[in-house]
Formats: structure tokens, sequence, C-alpha cells
């Protein structure tokens, strides 16, 4: 497809005549109003100031829109049209239309209608896209009105429709077309791929011939570097692979500085792409056009990893969560019900409630002093929230993912005090000299805790979600430095058990009583009883002692 066909086939979603985007302005219409007071009030101190040297462009002159002339206002926040004229004084106030610049994912000039340009949106509450055509009165002010939407859209004053910064980005798409319901290539080609067209991105589509097909790609190919994003299309699976097949190459620090990771849901959880913004409606599926729209827009974070140990030198790097007892059991005790889609999940949970199986072992983590003293409550959980919702790139020097003297990505807490269980089961990563620690260290604001017990729950949270109606831990957050560890000891009834199975759908089961939530730096888990399994981020590995560190800020991920 063209990229000229895909802006006609998104254009023909939300015509723009008198039964089609009129239809929506008017639905639109009286929320518009209500933005009156905060649209007037503008300022140049709004977000827009969080990414560093980016400055908001304002403009104000006439644009013809439906073959009429309307008095255009642009700043950081919106693109409003009111009337030149009005019958009442204050007619003239209102805005008739306002399109807000988070809604935005390209901005072009008709090609072959040198005075107008096309905007086109994407409402996330209902998923529509709608595409807007305006004339400005002359050629130099159509190029003044894309270059400067599209900065405020984007969030940067590099951009410009004469230059080639626009267009320089370069997104690898894997496509597992085996996940989920298998309708992975066909989604791509009617959802994804008209809106990453209408956006001008290059791309290159990889469809997965077999397991691992895209960690084989990515731990070897000399093109990684070629590309700005890497993407996989298809469940948490693929995202697993991108990661670790990065991890495994000498240049991996270099390769998780340089490209975005993002995803695309078409497979069964979906824990990453509802995390980053791909989830419309709270406990239900992400949606593939909503992953496209963050795509295309190109914001971005820093994540967090972790580094996972087992014996004989096994290294898992995991985005997601480790996981063992009850949620272990229900993620791989049902893969033979692949075929039930999400409602597997449930159907485990039910089993796992009625069985109510507890597993002793043994937890040891590190966590910081102060971190003893944080209550689970609402206070705490909106306060995490507002912390890391500012983010801006000057806050954080990336990448903190630092090397040890053998070019691997450097575990010094495990170093530090797990140093003769490191050394056990991975030798080839651990230093041979016992680290020397003092009072002085970085480190000696950290303090250690250890259980031994019978555990019906347990979980490694690096983010929020482990799936679309499963907020493992609300207190998560993608780049906050820690690891949320989320247990639950065997000395409840199933009524409690169900409690927090049903709660978990909006992460209320924090608040109840038999639920520990600890934020920890690293944590080494000994299953002890046999029977269940232990899992990273969705794949069963060794059922053995696992270490696991977290490193901050380690690569970057595609989010709204």
């Amino acid at each position: 497809m063209t990229q000229q066909a895909a802006e006609e086939e998104i254009t023909l979603v939300v015509n723009d005549n008198d039964s089609g985007v009129v239809a929506v302005e008017d639905q639109q219409h009286s929320e518009q109003q209500k933005q009156l007071t905060a649209i007037d009030n503008y300022s140049l101190n709004n977000n827009d100031q969080n990414l560093i040297g980016f400055k908001p462009i304002t403009l104000d002159s006439n644009l013809r829109y439906r073959n009429k002339k309307f008095k255009a206002e642009l700043n950081g926040d919106f693109l409003i049209l009111r009337n030149l004229e009005g019958k009442k004084s204050n007619d003239n106030l209102v805005p008739l239309l306002t399109i807000e610049m988070e809604s935005i994912f390209a901005v072009h000039k008709k090609t072959d209608q040198p005075l107008v340009f096309v905007v086109f949106t994407f409402r996330a509450k209902d998923c529509k896209k709608i595409v807007y055509e305006f004339e400005a009165l002359g050629n130099e002010e159509c190029a003044e009105w894309v270059d400067s939407i599209r900065s405020n859209a984007f969030k940067t004053n590099l951009i410009m429709s004469g230059s080639k910064s626009f267009g320089n980005r370069r997104v690898l798409l894997f496509i597992n077309p085996f996940s989920g319901k298998k309708t992975g290539t066909k989604i791509f080609e009617k959802q994804i791929k008209p809106m990453l067209d209408v956006a001008h991105l290059s791309y290159d589509a990889i469809i997965t011939e077999r397991a691992d097909h895209a960690f084989e790609f990515c731990s070897t190919s000399d093109k990684i570097l070629e590309y700005t994003d890497i993407c996989g299309m298809g469940g948490d699976g693929i995202i697993y692979e991108i990661i670790n097949g990065i991890g495994k190459r000498k240049d991996w620090k270099n390769v998780f500085d340089r490209v975005r990771i993002g995803h695309i849901p078409g497979g069964t959880s979906n824990a990453l792409a509802v995390f980053s913004g791909s989830q419309v409606k709270s406990g239900k599926p992400a949606v593939p056009e909503m992953a496209a729209f963050i795509i295309a827009r190109g914001f971005h974070q820093p994540m967090d990893l972790l580094s996972c140990f087992q014996e004989a030198n096994k290294r898992y790097i995991s985005f997601l969560s480790i996981t063992w007892s009850a949620i272990a059991d229900v993620d791989i005790g049902t893969e033979n019900m692949r075929w039930l889609g999400a409602a597997r999940n449930t159907v485990g949970a039910i089993k796992q409630i009625m069985n109510k199986k507890a597993y002793r072992g043994k937890l040891k983590y590190v966590q910081q002093s102060q971190e003893l003293k944080r209550v689970k409550s609402l206070k705490n959980i909106r306060e995490n929230e507002q912390r890391y919702s500012s983010y801006t790139e000057s806050s954080i020097e990336f990448l903190q993912g630092k090397e040890n003297e053998k070019g691997q990505l450097s575990c010094p807490l495990l170093e530090q005090y797990f140093h003769e269980e490191f050394k056990k089961l991975a030798p080839e990563y651990c230093s041979e000299k016992e680290p020397n620690i003092t009072e002085d260290s970085t480190n000696s604001h950290l303090e250690v805790k250890e259980i031994e017990d019978r555990f019906c729950m347990f979980l490694a949270a690096n983010i929020s979600h482990i799936s679309f109606d499963f907020i493992a831990s609300p207190m998560a957050h993608h780049h906050d430095g820690y690891i949320d560890l989320v247990y639950v000891k065997d000395d409840i009834s199933r009524g409690d058990f169900l409690n927090i199975f049903l709660a978990a759908e909006k992460g209320d089961h924090i608040f109840e009583k038999c639920v520990d939530l600890s934020k920890v730096k690293a944590f080494m888990l000994t299953p002890i009883d046999t029977g269940s399994f232990v899992v990273v981020d969705g794949e069963a590995v060794d059922y053995s002692p696992i270490l696991v560190e977290v490193h901050p800020s380690c690569c970057k991920l595609l989010t709204l």
C-alpha cells in the first residue's frame, strides 16, 4: 500500500464532509466549550517544558476549513478555530474546533494542492481516526503551519517539512503469526500498516517462522543498529526474545542506548502493551491501533530491566515479572488451553483457588532502609504515579546499565550481598574477588531480609501489570529502580484467596492484610517444595534457585 493510498484509507474512516467529521465535531462541541477556560489560560509553563530544549510555537492567523475562513490559533497544547465574526460580542471567543496536540500522529502537505495540509488524529477513548483538512493563505504560510504543528505535536523544534530529520526514524517490526488467536498478519495489514504509512515511517517487517526467530536476529544481526525502533507484534514472549537477543550482543549497551522498544498486542496477556498505553479501557485487552498510534508518535521513556541468574551460568533479562506458585501455575499450567484465549487464565485461577496449593521456599531480598517504613496506601500509589509521570530525559543519565570488567551487564548488588550464591550459580558473570564492603559504601543504606515459609503466591514485578486484567502491583513503575515483591503466605482461607484474585483486576489486592509488598533492589528465591514452576516473563525456566537484580533505566520504551 502506498503512503497516498494509506492516507486515503484512513481519511475514509471519518470523511471530511457533512455526514462524517461534522457528526464527530458536534459530539465534541460541548466538551470543547468546557475546555475554553483551560485553553485560554494556556501558559508556556505547561508540561511541554518537561522536554528539555523544547519551546512551544504559537501561531495566530486565518485558515480555511470546510470552505469557510476561521481565526486559527496554535499553542503547545491545542490547535483552535474560532469564528472571525459573531453576531454577539462574545461569539468569536467560543472555539468551534479544538484539536489536541497529543492526539496527532501525522501532519502533511497535500502534494496536489500546495495550500492544503492534512492533520491526522487518533481519539483514544473510542479508537477513532479523524482527519482534518485546512487551507492556508499562501505556500510559505502552509509550510509554517505544518512545521509548527509537527513541532508542538511531537515536542521538538527539530522536525521541519523541508528537512530530512522528520523522516529519520526506521522501525524493525517482528510479527508473530502464531500468537494469540493467530491473526497477527491480518491485524497488521488492516490496522497497523495504514497508520505507519500515513505517519511516513520507514519500517521493515519480519514475520517470525519459529520460536526464537526474533532472538536470533537481535543477537546476531549486523543491521540492528540501522534501526531506531524495534517493535514486536504478538504476546509478551516476542518482547522477551527481542530484549534477550539484544542482551546477548557484545554491543548490547550501544543497542539499548540507540533503539526504542515497542509492543503491539497480539497475544493473550499483552502486559507491556497495556502498561505502555495501549489499553483504552481498564480491565479490557490492549488495542493494536492504539499501539500503532504510540509507535507513530515515537515518545519514549526509560525502562528498568532485571538480570536473572540460575545454575550453570544461565542468564535471562526480564522486563515483566518473575513468578512462582499460584501465578506461575496459572500461566504455565494452562498452556494446553491457549485456544481459550484470555479465558484460560480464568480457568487456571479457579483451579488454583480450589486447590490452594502452597510451596515451601526461601526468600532473601535487599531493600532500602526507608522502604521499610513505606505503607500500602492510596496516597503512596498516587505519589508514585506523580513522581515518575513528569519524567524528563535530562533528569536521568541514559543509560544506567553499566558494564563489568568482562563487558557484561554489571550486577553490583548481587556481587555485594549474594556473592557466594552468585559465584555458585553463574561464575562467568561473577567477579572472582569478593567486594570490599565498608560503612562508606554507596550501598550502605540497604538492608537485607530473609524469609523461609510456605507461599501460596509469589511474584516479582518490574511493571504494574502482568496481564490486561491483573495489576500485580499498582506501586510498580517502569523506571523507579525497584522490583515490587508481592507474596502471600499459606495462612489464608480459600475465600481470602478468591478475594485476592478478584481484587487484582484493579490492583486492590495489595490492601488485603494477607498480602505482603516490598520494593526491593535484588532478591534470591529458592524453591524447596516441588510441583510448581519458576517463570520469567511468561517463560518457564529451571525449577531451581534464581538470583535477580534490577538495572535502573537500562533501555527505552515507546509509550504515551
